[in-house]
């Protein structure tokens, strides 16, 4: 059976075309989507049954939610990128018996940072993959 352990996944960004290395801390939760796989129309007046064909992925997306520290580099890294709408590579690293790694290359596409309750700031970063998906499984 295989082992899993989400709660030392690790959330990442970094420069495009590579492996990201500056870690997003401080993160409260998050959420990863592999993109759904796209099927082309393939039926034939002649079947009488739709068919289809696989077509394209939907790019990677990445939303995570953190303690807001303007010092923290990682979120600090990601509302840079953002501001300046510079390509970037983010990724997951998720915790088994060594590291799996999910990357894509896209943009930071929204950053939401609602009003502070109880004196904790939160906020919400959403990455949006443009072009493929890297997975590298753990050994």
């Amino acid at each position: 059976m295989a082992k899993f352990n989400a709660a030392a996944s690790l959330i990442q960004t970094g420069a495009a075309g590579g492996a990201p290395a500056t870690t997003i801390g401080q993160v409260v939760s998050g959420s990863v989507d592999f993109g759904s796989l796209n099927l082309v129309d393939s039926t034939t007046t002649d079947e009488g049954r739709k068919t289809n064909l696989p077509g394209t992925f939907e790019p990677l997306s990445i939303d995570v939610t953190v303690q807001w520290d303007p010092a923290e580099a990682g979120a600090a890294a990601a509302m840079t990128a953002y501001l300046a709408k510079t390509l970037v590579s983010a990724g997951l690293t998720l915790s088994n018996t060594a590291a799996s790694t999910i990357i894509s290359d896209g943009y930071w596409t929204n950053v939401t940072a609602p009003v502070a309750i109880d004196d904790r700031l939160q906020a919400s970063f959403t990455f949006q993959g443009s072009g493929a998906i890297t997975y590298v499984a753990a050994p």
